[in-house]
């Protein structure tokens, strides 16, 4: 069975996040930000959870010489970042593309960003596709 998370759930959580042995720290589930809690339930224990929080996925455009790049992108990020701050976001993400991935590492890394977890795959997933498997319709 599937519900809402509940306050009383996590121990339970904490500990299946433990066991599970991944390099990334549990969601605080308080946070105005974790919009999604569902836990599946099976012998009144939880077994399983899946959470969503609010990230922002951050898009740059910009022209010129790789200077002019680099100084749009010097002046742009602080600003936006602190925009986002205020706006309650933890932390800001960006998808490379392979074909520019080698050149861009190196400014990207200038500008403080870090890999999140290297060797791991970003994927997507659209919410509104009632079609794939696993999905209801309302």
């Amino acid at each position: 069975m599937v519900r809402d998370y509940h306050e009383s759930d996590l121990p339970a959580i904490k500990k299946l996040h433990e066991e599970q042995g991944l390099d990334y720290n549990l969601y605080d589930l308080d946070s105005p930000l974790c919009l999604v809690k569902k836990v599946r339930v099976e012998g009144g224990q939880v077994v399983g959870c899946m959470f969503l929080r609010l990230t922002a996925e951050t898009v740059l455009i910009v022209s010129g010489s790789p200077e002019a790049k680099m100084a749009a992108m010097c002046e742009l990020q602080p600003e936006v970042l602190d925009e986002a701050y205020r706006k309650g976001l933890e932390e800001v993400h960006c998808t490379v593309p392979p074909s520019i991935l080698s050149r861009f590492v190196k400014r990207l890394k200038q500008l403080g960003w870090l890999e999140d977890r290297p060797g791991w795959t970003l994927f997507s997933r659209s919410t509104k596709d009632e079609d794939a498997i696993g999905t209801k319709s309302s």
